[in-house]
């Protein structure tokens, strides 16, 4: 590598490991176009022996959080210099990372045994009595009740899933744009464009089952829990599906990036719903290819008007 690229590489990996302490999946943002810059010899290898140290120091969450988003970008990364589509390459990368996952998860315990288990159970406790503690201060009652950490708990699968699917997310929004910025060449042929994505048919089937499952009014605990964890993960996929129709509406019709920011904002803090609702709607009316045929009628209509002129 030369010394330019040497210099990005060392900015974005440091970037990475500090964000992955400071803020969890955001470091998936520069961890993405890191796998381009070094190449994948020396991103394996880097960062699993920053990993590594990490979880040697007795750091787990920090470690545990850098070497899981190693994985699951490497990977990802790998299916997409392959050629693969990005529905695949996302679904072959969240799998890869949760069976090397587990094993990693395995092998660590059979070192340090139940400490592990308690730093993990700790952290997880103390989250939700910090939470409460502050909500209690504010408004003289708990934020999160035994019931709805129980809940919570019976739902964790989901919330694996899906907190590898938004760092994806932003591993793909970091990719193409700090490569860009860095002026680095690298990367794949050809980006994955988020507003193109598109749910196969079988995800609207699975929603609408386990809305059913989760519910209906009847005794089987084991239906409702596998109902809630693939309930949650299709309703983030929909939401996806929402943000790409809303996209490729922006791209159309060349809304300006302070109006982009601005509504999209304003939907997800407003109506994250309404965004589910439109990524559900548009499996049956395809909005986005109304848009470029209305956009390619305009095109050519206003052809026909200066061609007249």
């Amino acid at each position: 590598m030369n010394s330019n690229r040497t210099f990005v590489a060392m900015i974005l990996l440091s970037v990475s490991v500090f964000l992955s302490w400071m803020a969890g999946l955001v470091a998936a943002f520069p961890l993405m176009p890191t796998r381009w810059v070094l190449g994948p010899k020396l991103f394996w290898g880097l960062n699993f022996a920053v990993g590594g140290s990490l979880l040697a120091l007795g750091q787990y969450e920090w470690g545990g959080v850098f070497v899981v988003l190693t994985i699951l970008l490497g990977s990802f990364t790998e299916f997409e210099s392959r050629g693969d589509t990005l529905q695949s390459a996302a679904a072959c990368s969240i799998l890869v990372t949760l069976i090397v996952s587990a094993g990693l998860f395995g092998a660590i315990y059979s070192i340090y045994g139940s400490e592990i288990i308690q730093a993990i159970k700790t952290t997880f406790d103390s989250t939700f009595v910090s939470l409460n503690e502050m909500y209690n201060q504010r408004f003289g009652q708990e934020l999160v009740s035994e019931e709805m950490v129980a809940a919570i708990k019976m739902q964790a699968p989901s919330f694996v899933v899906m907190g590898l699917i938004v760092s994806l997310v932003f591993g793909l929004l970091g990719e193409s744009r700090l490569l860009k910025l860095s002026g680095v060449r690298g990367g794949p042929k050809k980006f994955y464009k988020l507003n193109a994505f598109r749910l196969h048919d079988v995800f609207i089937w699975l929603f609408i089952f386990s809305l059913l499952g989760s519910f209906w009014q009847y005794e089987n605990q084991a239906v409702k829990t596998v109902s809630a964890n693939v309930l949650n993960v299709t309703v983030l996929l929909l939401f996806l599906q929402g943000l790409a129709v809303m996209s490729k509406f922006y791209q159309v019709f060349r809304i300006g990036t302070f109006w982009r920011v601005f509504w999209t904002v304003l939907l997800i803090v407003q109506l994250s719903m309404g965004i589910v609702i439109l990524g559900l709607i548009d499996y049956w009316l395809d909005f986005r290819g109304r848009m470029l045929k209305h956009a390619a009628q305009l095109k050519e209509g206003q052809k026909k008007h200066s061609g007249r002129k």
